[in-house]
């Protein structure tokens, strides 16, 4: 679902039945219980912010350009949004 040419959520409207795989972004699994893999050459993000259902950053990932997992294992279970500096977001489970 795209709601402007700025922002794309991506996700499932029941959360965690498939993987998000996106405008050349890949990320798996979903739900995660522990390690999210993020595989993309797209995103050209400095930062990754995690984002839980209340609005609040409960995760920042500072040098995101290189990063290939992110440990989750402290979030509680939850929907979260991985969001960029560049307003992508991408909604996952964690479980």
């Amino acid at each position: 679902m795209t709601l402007n040419s700025d922002v794309t959520i991506v996700g499932d409207t029941t959360a965690g039945l498939d993987d998000i795989n996106a405008n050349g972004v890949i990320m798996y699994p979903n739900p995660v219980a522990e390690t999210l893999y993020v595989k993309s050459n797209l995103l050209n993000a400095n930062t990754f912010n995690i984002i839980d259902t209340l609005g609040r950053t409960v995760l920042v990932i500072d040098n995101a350009q290189n990063v290939e997992s992110i440990n989750l294992s402290s979030l509680t279970k939850g929907v979260y949004i991985l969001k960029t500096e560049t307003n992508k977001q991408f909604r996952f489970l964690k479980n």
